[in-house]
């Protein structure tokens, strides 16, 4: 397998779809992707408990660092 990259949540929405639909076993399906089994069944279960919402662009709060002035 070549280097991880990191996929957006509509990437991941995607290809869960495509493998839940595919004729070939999950295995293979996910090798094809170069998708290992256990980011796949982590976006598979990330999806079941965010829903679309995942797919809304997230806020996130700036993170203080001890070595910086506020």
């Amino acid at each position: 397998m070549g280097q991880m990259m990191r996929r957006s949540p509509a990437e991941e929405r995607r290809i869960v779809d495509l493998v839940e639909h595919s004729v070939l076993p999950i295995g293979h399906t996910l090798a094809e992707l170069d998708m290992p089994r256990s980011s796949f069944y982590r976006s598979c279960q990330q999806h079941q408990h965010e829903g679309e919402e995942r797919l809304e662009p997230q806020l996130t709060e700036r993170r203080q660092f001890w070595n910086r002035l506020p």
